[in-house]
């Protein structure tokens, strides 16, 4: 998987809907083409209250598609923004594509601080933004 090249992340919430429904809607919200490669990233979430988690990486392949499942997080948006800044480092830097939430900024808020969840595309931004002091070099985060 190194050698391919990785324009598109998509975050994805297991469960919730396929990765093919993901990949047809966010192909047809994002304006993505059928040539784009899309990238999925899965975060499996622990208990936020232990401190010495035992993290895990998985990349595979399924259905003609990368999957990346990270396991042992306690916070979505720092995984999510490593992955993409580990591979940023090793070719021309990713774009994130994420959905819209149905919570409203409060909730988002009070999600993120007592779960890791919610409000993940701009905790994503911000922690690229301060691990990337080059605008060129930091991934691209899109919400649509």
């Amino acid at each position: 998987m190194h050698t391919l090249e990785l324009p598109v992340l998509v975050p994805h919430r297991p469960g919730r809907q396929s990765r093919a429904e993901k990949a047809a809607a966010l192909r047809s919200e994002h304006q993505l083409s059928d040539d784009v490669h899309l990238v999925f990233i899965e975060v499996e979430m622990d208990d936020p209250s232990d401190f010495y988690q035992q993290l895990s990486m998985q990349v595979f392949r399924e259905d003609h598609v990368f999957v990346i499942r990270i396991g042992g997080c306690v916070s979505a948006a720092h995984a999510v923004a490593a992955v993409a800044l580990e591979l940023s480092k090793r070719g021309r830097p990713p774009a994130l594509h994420f959905g819209w939430s149905e919570l409203g900024p409060l909730a988002q808020a009070w999600s993120f601080l007592a779960f890791g969840e919610g409000n993940v595309p701009t905790k994503v931004r911000e922690l690229i933004r301060r691990a990337e002091p080059d605008p060129s070099r930091r991934p691209r985060v899109v919400v649509g």
